[in-house]
């Protein structure tokens, strides 16, 4: 069998020489195999389901186990065929996500995901089938008719490293075996590659192919300055298979919450800012006694980085006081405790609010100690202030549930002094939403399912989406236009149009997504367009919430947030635009009983993701059209 066929997936990434921290460009790319994505407001078979269950007398089953059942009999999964990589509830739906891992014969098949979204009566709201079914399930060795003799994992990552342009020399590898993962093939950890932050991990894997077939191959997991890749290399050590680059922050002297940066509000001193029901005792006390007076704590550990541990900064606030004022005609590093202590408390703050919309600990959220409430601990959020592997931009990645996130706030050089990006609330929102979407997509257990094309180009827009959300206020009417992050960028616009109901100012359409050679940034701003433009209609029907963490459910603003963050618990792992915009669909079907769903589908038409929009072949296809239901609803208006 030859290994070669998929490396036209890929692109070619940009040149950059060995050893330096320059970010790794890798081009969009759709990897994701052929997966199924029905909800329950749409689906024949969801409905028949349904109905069934319906019939049932009151029911005391377990939501895990009617989710497994559906896979059983209407999915034809079999036991032994998968693995329950994760399953929570909401507390506030009561909906339960069941996310399940393909196995062949006791092995993972890396991208083999499915979902099973269960209501609170148990009904099935959605499901997402990503399965392979091909002939060699049937085999009782896939190893022996995939696999062939496995080259050394060295070769395999030489391969990996050509193809990034960062080339290394096989013979300077070390390789030591490490103990395997439950359902995993044989585990390596590989040592002396220079531009790595920490030893590359290398495992035997089966993989799903866009084309569906099934492949051998050498699964790596690698840590550079800029980029986290998650690659598979042939069995045979000799052509890249898949990759995703998977980063695609008491008292504080600080720009408030939803005001932008600098630019648009001078610092305050602000007391005990925290939510008490996210942050129960406050962002500073970790548990077991220990209560930190720096910016480390539960939630998120802020720093300065350097070489040495020793020489890591971080303020001390006395008394909890972190009152650190500044000027702007200073260069950023003469004001590194103001610059820490801005990302420490915005970081927090983005903690608290979407803990309020679901994203809570048994959803994967970011918490050293999780106070014994599910999930996985030992994961706050590594927000990296003034760091200088990069410049003008920042990034975030977030490994599964129980590992450390990491973000990095650059300064940027476009004007004189530099700008500090750990000022840009704006930007860090948008960093910060990269995890929210990471972890709840596919599951907290799975890190790299909004990677690839458009899946990736959606990251972009929730994050500019929750950036926009943040900064809305009660006066706002729906002419306002804002523009992405202006603070750090200066005169060179972040995003290709502000954003905007009006045509005239933002003229992005579903069409604009095209094809995989877009830019991610290009695609996450249609997304985020269509998102600001389902926000006005809500907020137009319903009014504002002046208290955003209320998360109430009769307010156009706060019932927004909540409908794009409860859709990434439906959508399957690496959506397309149609999968993001039925979810949301879904989601208001369960919270409001369908009640706004004719405002949802006039802001989705409004820019070509109407009712017979498609995603086919890697290619957008727009539509315009509503459903008959509310071409009939007499209040449903197209608003300009």
């Amino acid at each position: 069998m030859r290994f070669c066929l998929l490396s036209v997936l890929l692109g070619t990434a940009a040149a950059v020489q060995a050893g330096a921290t320059k970010h790794v460009h890798i081009q969009a790319a759709s990897n994701r195999p052929p997966t199924k994505f029905e909800v329950a407001i749409s689906s024949t078979l969801l409905q028949h389901v349904n109905r069934q269950l319906g019939c049932r007398p009151a029911s005391t089953d377990d939501p895990k186990e009617v989710a497994l059942s559906f896979a059983r009999e209407h999915l034809g999964m079999r036991t032994g065929d998968y693995a329950v990589k994760s399953t929570f509830q909401a507390a506030d739906t009561g909906v339960t996500h069941v996310h399940l891992k393909q196995l062949l014969h006791g092995q993972e098949i890396s991208n083999g995901d499915a979902a099973v979204h269960v209501g609170r009566n148990g009904t099935i709201l959605a499901y997402s089938d990503g399965f392979y079914r091909g002939t060699l399930r049937r085999c009782n060795n896939p190893w022996a008719l995939l696999a062939g003799n496995y080259a050394e994992p060295a070769k395999a990552l030489a391969t990996l490293a050509s193809h990034i342009h960062k080339p290394i020399n096989a013979s300077q590898i070390t390789t030591v075996a490490i103990a395997r993962k439950p359902n995993g093939g044989l585990r390596y950890a590989l040592t002396g590659i220079p531009y790595a932050l920490r030893e590359i991990t290398a495992q035997q894997s089966l993989v799903r192919t866009s084309d569906d077939r099934l492949e051998a191959s050498w699964e790596f997991l690698v840590s550079l300055e800029t980029n986290y890749l998650h690659a598979h290399i042939s069995a045979n050590g000799t052509c890249v298979l898949l990759l995703d680059d998977c980063m695609g922050s008491s008292a504080y002297f600080v720009i408030r919450a939803g005001e932008n940066s600098p630019l648009t509000a001078s610092p305050m001193l602000i007391t005990d800012p925290h939510d008490r029901v996210a942050s129960p005792r406050g962002w500073h006390d970790i548990g077991n006694g220990l209560v930190s007076n720096t910016t480390t704590g539960n939630n998120v550990r802020a720093f300065i980085p350097a070489d040495s541990p020793a020489d890591v900064f971080m303020p001390i606030g006395e008394n909890l006081v972190f009152n650190f004022p500044y000027a702007l005609d200073r260069e950023p590093t003469d004001y590194r405790a103001a610059s820490v202590t801005n990302l420490f408390y915005m970081s927090n703050i983005l903690h608290d609010l979407f803990y309020r919309y679901g994203f809570t600990e048994t959803a994967g959220n970011f918490q050293q100690n999780n106070w014994g409430k599910g999930g996985v601990a030992g994961d706050p959020v590594l927000a990296r202030a003034q760091d200088s592997s990069g410049n003008c931009n920042a990034y975030f990645w977030a490994p599964p549930d129980g590992e450390s996130p990491t973000m990095k706030m650059y300064l940027c050089d476009q004007m004189r002094p530099r700008r500090d990006s750990s000022l840009a609330n704006d930007l860090i929102t948008h960093e910060y939403g990269h995890g929210v979407s990471s972890r709840m997509t596919g599951g907290p257990n799975t890190f790299n399912c909004v990677s690839g094309y458009p899946a990736q180009g959606l990251s972009e827009g929730w994050g500019d989406f929750f950036a926009i959300w943040l900064q809305m206020r009660a006066t706002d009417t729906r002419s306002r236009a804002l523009q992405f992050a202006p603070y750090p960028f200066g005169s060179q616009p972040a995003r290709v149009a502000p954003y905007s109901t009006d045509l005239n100012v933002n003229g992005l359409t579903y069409g604009n997504v095209r094809s995989a050679s877009v830019d991610v940034h290009h695609i996450g701003a249609v997304w985020a367009t269509i998102l600001y433009e389902m926000y006005w209609n809500l907020v137009s029907k319903l009014g504002f919430a002046e208290d955003v963490y209320s998360a109430s459910l009769t307010k156009g603003n706060t019932l927004a947030l909540k409908l794009v963050v409860d859709g990434l618990t439906y959508q399957p792992c690496k959506p397309t635009f149609t999968d993001a915009r039925d979810a949301i669909l879904q989601a208001e079907r369960v919270l409001t009983s369908g009640a706004h769903r004719c405002e949802l589908w006039a802001a989705f038409a409004k820019r070509g993701l109407g009712v017979n929009a498609k995603f086919t072949n890697g290619q957008a296809i727009e539509h315009y059209g509503l459903p008959d239901e509310c071409v009939r609803d007499a209040s449903t208006r197209l608003k300009a």
